[in-house]
């Protein structure tokens, strides 16, 4: 799916977009059922990693706090 523009995806980053991209054509490549493309397609990510919670004034805020826990 290189045609893809970037800005479709739900998740956040760049480098989780183009894991993204990996994933969509590894999937077209085995001819995995559509319904497979459209869940990655709508995945949005996993809580407090890269998480957007809106922008207000043009800022854009990302709860990215599990990257600093401890665990």
């Amino acid at each position: 799916y290189p045609s893809e523009k970037w800005d479709q995806y739900q998740i956040l980053g760049k480098h989780n977009q183009q894991n993204l991209a990996l994933c969509l054509a590894v999937l077209e490549k085995v001819s995995a059922p559509v319904l497979a493309k459209e869940a990655l397609m709508s995945f949005k990510g996993l809580a407090h990693r890269m998480e957007n919670l809106g922008s207000r004034n043009g800022i854009l805020f990302v709860n990215d706090s599990k990257a600093t826990s401890l665990d």
